[in-house]
């Protein structure tokens, strides 16, 4: 099928011939789940615009490292428009030995799978962190004479070294910066989600206007509330009254989550009446959420809750409750790249205020959307907090509009997708002249 659009600027007429776009991306999920859903929400609002859209993922959840009952064959699962392609590709239940297995399976099935996808695809995005997404996605457009997206949600490994996973100059960092440079190197095109990694091209010699940034933005499975788990209205229901900061998203170790129970002990020795006026609530799962659990509850922090993932819609529910919204991350020298958290942008679409852990200036600071504070440090944290806390509610309120302003304009679904179906049809078209 053949469209012509009106476009005001240069030629009065340009054809656009639909698209078949494949994507590789080992955590995808379908929008409305808890977890990553960029790639799907993307995926519906092309579907919707006329274009054939093609994930394949693995039927493993990374976040509650269990088994989902996804069809792991052929003919796999449609939502919204979107065709889901499910791997099986083994269980893990931490960083170790068997999710770098799961890693490998997946980059070797996907790639065949790829190369069986029918329709032929347009064009194939790898969508990291993982790497060997990239790679299989590369091998496919090789393989099938497509042009190659590298997309990279997280500038790896350079957050890997800074987070203490692996030593700097060993021989998996030299292994793992080999292969980003060979993804940005072979790639037609590069999509970072941070806004500056364009930068991290130029520091490997590279040419940095390969980048173009598309960030993400309001998942639009939170524009309608759902109906809250009775687990977690329950929580809610005990807070009442109190100050509620929320949080949304996977609690692994590059979030360190410690920082937010050594700055809960501070508050409650050194300012106990802000301390019984607060409830902290997390909700979500990954590897450090059972050790944080365990040491809140060592340390007596009865004002810290942890609940399990809950569907987007049910997000949406917990989020219009809260009084401000959390977004904690570590003191990591990565950042200097900036990030785009997806629970950023559904912080933002809940018009709440942000608590960020940032050295490098954001969003929140920026458009005064909430308080910026040092990572990893939990004095800093407690002067946030106080700081939010005693902000009366209606310039609260004001910092969170500004917020659902953003979420609503530059950071809508419908304007991100405006961002890559431009490239897209730049990337194809150049590819077949």
């Amino acid at each position: 099928m053949v469209k012509v659009a009106y476009t005001p600027a240069g030629p009065a007429f340009r054809i656009l011939r639909d698209m078949h776009v494949l994507i590789l991306n080992q955590y995808a999920l379908p929008s409305g789940e808890a977890g990553i859903t960029r790639n799907a929400d993307i995926g519906a609002e092309l579907v919707a615009r006329g274009h054939i859209v093609t994930i394949i993922a693995s039927d493993y959840d990374y976040m509650t490292r269990e088994p989902t009952r996804r069809r792991a064959d052929e003919r796999g699962d449609n939502v919204r428009g979107v065709s889901f392609k499910w791997l099986s590709t083994g269980t893990y239940s931490a960083n170790d030995r068997r999710r770098i297995l799961s890693m490998g399976r997946y980059g070797v099935a996907a790639a065949w799978a790829g190369l069986r996808v029918r329709p032929a695809p347009d064009v194939v995005i790898g969508s990291s962190p993982q790497p060997l997404a990239g790679l299989a996605a590369s091998v496919v457009a090789r393989m099938r004479h497509i042009p190659f997206i590298f997309e990279a949600r997280d500038i790896w490994p350079s957050a890997l070294v800074d987070l203490g996973a692996i030593r700097r100059n060993s021989t998996t960092h030299r292994l793992l910066v080999w292969l980003e440079r060979h993804l940005y190197r072979t790639a037609n095109a590069v999509v970072s989600v941070p806004p500056r990694g364009a930068l991290r091209l130029a520091e490997l010699g590279l040419d940095p206007h390969k980048v173009t940034h598309i960030p993400n933005g309001a998942s639009t499975a939170l524009r309608e509330p759902g109906p809250l788990p009775e687990t977690l209205e329950r929580l809610l229901q005990e807070a009442d009254g109190r100050f509620v900061l929320a949080y949304a998203g996977a609690i692994g170790v590059p979030h360190r989550f410690d920082t937010i129970l050594d700055a809960l002990g501070q508050l409650r020795a050194n300012q106990r009446e802000l301390y019984d006026r607060l409830a902290v609530v997390l909700v979500g799962d990954g590897v450090a959420a059972a050790p944080i659990r365990a040491r809140a509850e060592a340390l007596r922090l009865n004002n810290l809750r942890i609940h399990s993932p809950v569907p987007k819609p049910a997000v949406r529910s917990f989020l219009v409750r809260a009084d401000a919204c959390l977004m904690q991350a570590a003191a990591s020298d990565h950042f200097r790249y900036g990030f785009s958290p997806n629970k950023l942008f559904d912080y933002f679409a809940a018009g709440k205020p942000v608590l960020i852990a940032s050295a490098h200036p954001t969003l929140v600071d920026e458009t005064g959307a909430g308080i910026r504070y040092e990572p990893g440090d939990p004095s800093a944290l407690v002067a946030a907090l106080s700081a939010i806390m005693n902000i009366p509610e209606g310039e609260r309120r004001k910092m969170g509009e500004r917020g659902r302003r953003l979420a609503e304009t530059e950071y809508s679904m419908a304007t991100i997708t405006d961002r890559y179906e431009a490239l897209l049809e730049k990337v194809v078209a150049g590819h077949r002249r």
